[in-house]
């Protein structure tokens, strides 16, 4: 394991990125699940992307994001598929 040696080494701050970035995305992914069961409207395929992005971006604290008013967003921008 490459972190085992130097965080100076490039392949070090490489596998930490990596490791950061699953991490998100698993955190991202519980998340999207948690809002796919707390809303009737199933998005299409261009909302989840849209809404996961999101999340991940929130993960990664590339943003700020507010759950209460980017979901309907998505939602909206996602025009969702009637059951």
């Amino acid at each position: 394991m490459a972190l085992a040696g130097t965080l100076d080494s490039d392949d070090a701050m490489d596998e930490l990125r990596a490791i950061t970035l699953k991490a998100a995305v698993i955190a991202g992914k519980k998340q999207l699940e948690m809002v796919r069961e707390s809303y009737t409207e199933r998005l299409n395929g261009l909302g989840l992307i849209c809404l996961l992005n999101l999340l991940l971006a929130k993960e990664l604290g590339c943003i700020d994001l507010d759950l209460e008013r980017a979901i309907p967003e998505a939602i909206s921008f996602a025009q969702p598929v009637r059951a």
